[in-house]
């Protein structure tokens, strides 16, 4: 009898052993797979108001709302005398009252005839939300052009917590991913007609080294599971966003290859939304059929670490969209360089007009294509020659 108490007494222990408490931290803004940028546009911006605790009479208060929240931004100076904005003021409340409200230097980017941009952040703000206060990390872009004007912002905020994975215990992140502040929104798949579209959600992230959430992290949907260490783990939120579990599940798998230096993508499921990272080695994804929403390339790195990108654009309906893995195999899939050029001609009266259509290895367009450093390719060339071999013509081609 008392050994099997001792059994039933470890069993608990064993069963409960994946719980961690969980805590509000702030994370780099992007961080989420579903990351979204917020907006505010001219119409959104009204001078401040007297004894709203703003410094410059030329200040000018934003508003932008979330899922349950309304916000309030002013752009300031940090003195009466400043003669460029030089600080921005965020209300939580939304009430749009500023004095003693977390505030961060606007820095000058660019100034220039009737123009003005400035950049601020990435800065760690206590947001007092209602009775909340949650840790956001803000960063964004201001610019004011004549009359025009705009704001660009993207929140970072996640819960943190610890889990046993196979023994050994990890810290996970929840990132909020829909901007409504709150850890434990699942991805959604919507199908409409042949289209299969995601509502995003929030983003497990698993960090299986230094703790840092820099490198040697393993990002998911939240809602399907995680690879850790060779085994698939589903990381829930308890229901009072209190604690944080990671459970074993057994997966039927197979193996994508894309034999590229450096990738991303994110293939949509009957059961699952997976996020998939990788070089030249196969990744394992759970087998079944699935749909490429987005697909990036990057080339080995130059001497400054920099890399060339391309950016496929993929079709829901299309074939050359689909992806399907077969369990306990390799599955090869041929997509993005080496690229095709095809040069199109137009004739126009007595005009001809000449375009270059750029595909990947299986016919798919290119959406976007940078070299190292963020810059665009050297303008492409075109020479026609007659049959005889003769050059008639030569022009580039502009991007757009």
């Amino acid at each position: 009898m008392k050994a099997h108490i001792a059994a039933l007494c470890i069993f608990a222990m064993a069963a409960t052993c994946w719980a961690g408490e969980l805590s509000p931290v702030a994370c780099e803004p992007g961080s989420a797979l579903s990351s979204r940028q917020l907006y505010i546009r001219t119409s959104g911006f009204k001078p401040g108001e007297a004894g709203s605790g703003l410094v410059s009479s030329q200040a000018r208060v934003g508003t932008i709302s979330g899922k349950g929240w309304t916000f309030k931004l002013a752009i300031d100076a940090s003195t009466t005398s400043a003669k460029a904005p030089d600080t921005i003021r965020l209300d939580f409340s939304g009430r749009g009252q500023f004095a003693g409200v977390p505030s961060t230097p606007l820095k000058t980017t660019r100034t220039a005839r009737n123009l003005y941009q400035g950049e601020f952040g990435p800065v760690e703000v206590q947001a007092t939300i209602g009775l909340t206060t949650v840790p956001i990390c803000v960063k964004g872009q201001y610019v004011k052009s004549g009359p025009n004007r705009y704001m660009i912002l993207t929140f970072g905020t996640a819960m943190q917590g610890k889990c046993n994975f196979d023994g050994k215990e990890l810290p996970v992140r929840i990132i909020d991913g829909d901007n409504d502040l709150q850890a434990g929104k699942p991805w959604q798949k919507r199908t409409f007609g042949r289209s299969i579209a995601v509502v995003p959600g929030d983003t497990v992230a698993v960090d299986t080294g230094d703790g840092t959430f820099a490198k040697d992290v393993r990002r998911a949907c939240y809602g399907s599971p995680v690879e850790v260490g060779g085994k698939w783990y589903d990381v829930t939120v308890s229901d009072d966003g209190k604690q944080i579990s990671a459970k074993p599940v057994t997966i039927t798998a197979g193996k994508l290859r894309i034999n590229h230096p450096k990738w991303s993508c994110l293939l949509i499921g009957k059961k699952f939304v997976m996020p998939l990272e990788g070089g030249t080695e196969p990744v394992s994804v759970p087998a079944g059929d699935y749909v490429m929403r987005t697909y990036e390339e990057f080339s080995a790195p130059d001497d400054k670490g920099n890399r060339a990108q391309l950016a496929v654009s993929l079709r829901p309906t299309a074939t050359t969209s689909k992806v399907k893995i077969q369990a306990d195999n390799t599955n090869d899939l041929a997509i993005g360089s080496p690229l095709r050029g095809t040069v199109k001609v137009v004739k126009r009266g007595s005009q001809y007009m000449l375009g270059l259509a750029l595909t990947d290895a299986a016919g798919r367009p290119i959406g976007n294509l940078q070299t190292y450093g963020g810059k665009r390719p050297p303008k492409p060339r075109v020479t026609v020659k007659d049959a005889a071999g003769a050059k008639v013509y030569e022009t580039s081609l502009e991007y757009g």
